[in-house]
């Protein structure tokens, strides 16, 4: 059942209880763990929102990740992101989208670089 049924069956008066079958509240304390269980199970997988140039974006463990494409096929179940050479991290898409535009802007060379 959808969580906004199951909200309203639980507040109907002593009257409407007597329509539903007995173990009502069982099996809606079971959809509802089995719906908990699968917003855990979809937290705890990486999900591969979109490419943005040389940068793949990725939503993980309540994070959005950019992972430079050069460091090739990563499981991040794996591996702690915050390891990883040139992995960009952030608390919203919008972030990570800012941090990954940033770091593919070219790097202007004046001629004070080129004699160091």
């Amino acid at each position: 059942m959808q969580r906004a049924l199951l909200t309203r069956l639980k507040q109907c008066n002593y009257s409407d209880y007597q329509l539903l079958p007995d173990d009502w509240t069982k099996r809606i304390d079971d959809d509802q763990a089995i719906a908990a269980n699968i917003d855990n199970l979809a937290a705890s997988l990486p999900i591969l929102l979109e490419g943005i140039g040389t940068f793949n974006v990725v939503q993980y463990a309540g994070r959005y990740i950019g992972v430079p494409l050069a460091l090739g096929p990563i499981d991040l179940r794996q591996h702690d992101p915050e390891t990883l050479l040139g992995v960009l991290i952030a608390d919203s898409l919008e972030e990570v989208r800012r941090l990954v535009s940033h770091a593919q802007r070219p790097v202007r060379r004046t001629a004070a670089d080129s004699e160091l």
